[in-house]
């Protein structure tokens, strides 16, 4: 019984040693093979065009080499540090609107995982949205020396299931969402301008237009094709003068 005991603690010091080095990760101490387990996925919604960046964590997964999203196949991206033991990162491909189970494959696309069985106690689903439509921003300008609390409404919000990574682009500046206000299918994104000039006496010419592009995941940021949405930054003592002259204009 002695000897049984120390021969399981070699193996199983070895077995350690080995999967130290992903060498014997995806089986057991006997050699049975582990199957790949989804746990999270990250975002867990994405433009239907694809290029999302979707990053699964669970385990076993040393071996996986492809992602399915419903029915179509992406390969596991093996540059850089995105496939441990725990965790691989795929591309979403491009995918008509809609709600789709993501599995993994560990031999190049014979077999998926997680089984059946497994999916029905721990569904692992990613959603495809259409690109959002831009209804319109206000106001639509303030001072670039300062900050001002801006809506942007847009349609399609309710299709997201990250709304708390939202965010939107001032052409290249990023501020996150605030607070959403939906009434019917029009959303309302409240969002702090960035503040783009930091010496407004300095004489330096802050005014500018600034491109506006949302993103509902942290990652697609994108544009409306049929509505561009800008945001006009003035100068700080144009700006005032020119609430002073609204202001005067309103009482006479």
């Amino acid at each position: 019984m002695g000897e049984e005991k120390k021969m399981k603690k070699h193996c199983f010091s070895a077995f350690v040693l080995l999967c130290v080095l992903g060498i014997t990760c995806g089986q057991d101490l006997y050699g049975e093979k582990n199957y790949p387990q989804i746990v999270s996925i990250e975002p867990h919604s994405g433009v239907m065009n694809g290029g999302t960046y979707v990053q699964l964590k669970g385990n076993y997964f040393s071996s996986v080499t492809h992602c399915r999203f419903g029915l179509t196949v992406s390969p596991v991206l093996r540059e850089g540090n995105h496939v441990s033991n725990t965790s691989v990162t795929c591309v979403s491909p491009a995918q008509d609107p809609g709600t789709y189970e993501v599995q993994v494959s560990d031999d190049g696309g014979s077999s998926w995982y997680p089984l059946p069985s497994v999916r029905q106690d721990n569904p692992t689903t990613y959603t495809f949205y259409e690109i959002p439509k831009f209804f319109g921003i206000t106001p639509d300008g303030g001072p670039a020396s300062s900050h001002t609390e801006v809506r942007i409404g847009i349609t399609g919000w309710e299709n997201s299931r990250d709304h708390e990574k939202a965010q939107v682009l001032f052409d290249d500046k990023l501020v996150n969402v605030n607070n959403a206000e939906c009434q019917e299918d029009i959303c309302w994104l409240v969002v702090s301008s960035p503040q783009i000039c930091f010496q407004p006496n300095s004489g330096e010419n802050c005014e500018r237009d600034a491109t506006i592009r949302v993103s509902l995941n942290g990652q697609d940021f994108t544009l409306d094709p049929a509505k561009r949405l800008v945001y006009h930054y003035h100068n700080e003592w144009a700006y005032f003068a020119l609430l002073e002259e609204d202001s005067f204009t309103i009482d006479n």
